[in-house]
């Protein structure tokens, strides 16, 4: 072997070897990361499924004292809607026992236990039905009734409650599954979800007669409902609980087909509805971003305003949604401003279907609305000012009183003096006159002097002049005026 091959040898076994202490490198890198992942997100050892599951059944019973929790966390959440107090709110919703029948049906439908199940059922029926009456008697026989935001917040759900409701219930049954409960998730789940509020809003409704505040409600409740059973359903199958076993194989696998055809159909409408609360959620945010880029940031030469707080969106899925917009003042959006809105609006692939309402002063059967618009408006025009500007105006309304007091004319003293002194005089009158020279203003005292007939003119002049020298002198203010009436 010549000198050179020697050499191309001797380079070449340590490359290979080189290579090798890479792979393996990484291979153990690989491994670790694994392991450490597997550290960190594995539940399945730690898990304890017979306590688990005796933990979840021994909460699904309602009788006797959670009655009477049940009752009482539904007049506190009331109370608190009512008196629109986020805080109340939460500690009804720690108190509240509706957790307990949910998780219930989540797992015997994952272990196919048909008796759980049936027992979650009816339970979950009971509290139902007695919390919508009990709200429903609060809200009938209590005398305020105003529809403050929480209440009206649990009326229409979207796509952030669907996850509320999923992950929350994911966090409550990985925690309830833990060896060693931790309570403080559980107590955060139950704030997270708020079963107990869209219950009582289901009450308020029906007690002041508005339907569809109940149905919003009752639609919010179902769909935490559902995703809550469905997260514990994935959860409980996930670390494998053991299946309920039944004598008779032939029962065994009823109930399974049971519970698995039950799971489905729970599964249909959880899926249905995330799938309409997404859409909407698309569509707000392109009406939204619709808005500020066209209808927001139009410029009126005139008396003509934007009134974004009345603005309405509808989302409906057959696609008939509404973008709806108000416009205040006497000056009106041009026709061509209009066309050129809805051209823009067909730009965006969710807004395509859905119609434009322009709402502004003197169009068609708009008016009607305008004018109820517009008088609203100045009815409440003092609320719309800020707190730095009530103070203004209140510092102002002070300062001018404070002045007034300053200049309070003892005109019962007065009047009887120029009775004494000056003979001339039939009647005397008193009164402040508000001046201005468009830079301040002030308040003047004005005297109006009335002569007896017969008096002459330069009298007359005479005597005025001698007593508005005596009137100033006497009441220490230079700036009173004084006024001959005829």
């Amino acid at each position: 072997m010549s000198e050179e091959q020697k050499k191309d040898v001797k380079t070449t076994a340590p490359n290979q070897d080189s290579g090798d202490e890479v792979k393996k490198d990484f291979k153990g890198l690989l491994g670790s990361v694994r392991k450490f992942l597997s550290d960190l997100l594995e539940i399945r050892s730690n898990t304890d499924a017979a306590a688990t599951k005796e933990s979840i059944i021994a909460d699904i019973p309602f009788k006797n004292h959670t009655t009477w929790i049940l009752v009482c966390s539904i007049f506190i959440a009331s109370i608190g809607l009512n008196a629109n107090s986020t805080a109340v709110v939460i500690g009804a919703m720690l108190i509240s026992p509706l957790m307990g029948p949910i998780l219930g049906m989540g797992m015997s439908l994952a272990i196919n236990d048909i008796d759980t199940l049936r027992r979650s059922l009816k339970n979950f029926t009971v509290m139902v039905v007695l919390s919508v009456i009990t709200a429903f008697l609060f809200f009938y026989f209590f005398p305020l009734r105003d529809e403050s935001s929480e209440l009206l917040a649990r009326t229409k759900p979207d796509i952030r409650d669907v996850l509320i409701a999923f992950f929350g219930g994911l966090a409550l049954v990985i925690a309830r599954a833990k060896k060693g409960t931790i309570a403080s998730v559980i107590f955060g789940v139950a704030i997270a979800t708020a079963l107990m509020p869209p219950l009582c809003t289901v009450g308020f409704g029906l007690a002041i007669g508005k339907p569809l505040y109940a149905a919003g409600a009752m639609y919010l409740f179902i769909i935490n409902t559902i995703f809550i059973g469905l997260a514990t359903f994935l959860v409980i199958k996930f670390l494998r609980f053991p299946m309920v076993r039944y004598a008779n194989s032939q029962r065994r696998r009823l109930i399974a087909r049971l519970a698995s055809i039950t799971g489905i159909l729970v599964m249909i409408p959880a899926g249905f509805t995330f799938y309409n609360v997404f859409q909407e959620s698309l569509f707000m945010k392109q009406a939204q971003g619709f808005l500020q880029d066209t209808v927001e940031v139009y410029q009126f030469d005139g008396a003509g305003r934007y009134v974004d707080n009345l603005t309405k969106l509808e989302y409906v899925d057959d696609g008939t949604s509404m973008i709806e917009v108000v416009f205040m003042g006497d000056e009106l959006v041009p026709d061509n401003i209009i066309s050129t809105w809805r051209t823009q609006k067909n730009e965006y692939n969710r807004l395509k279907d859905a119609e434009l309402h322009i709402i502004q002063g003197g169009r068609d059967d708009s008016e009607e609305k305008f004018n109820y618009v517009s008088e609203l408006y100045e009815k409440n025009k003092a609320e719309l000012l800020n707190k730095d500007e009530q103070i203004r105006l209140l510092e102002e309304e002070l300062a001018t009183l404070t002045k007034n007091v300053g200049k309070q004319i003892p005109f019962q003293n007065i009047s009887a003096e120029a009775k004494a002194n000056y003979d001339n005089i039939d009647a005397l009158g008193f009164s402040y006159q508000i001046r201005t020279d468009f830079k301040k203003l002030d308040t003047i005292p004005v005297f109006e002097v009335h002569w007896k007939n017969g008096v002459s003119s330069a009298q007359k002049e005479s005597d005025t002049k001698k007593m508005l020298a005596w009137l100033k002198l006497r009441l220490q203010d230079s700036t009173l005026v004084i006024k001959e009436v005829e």
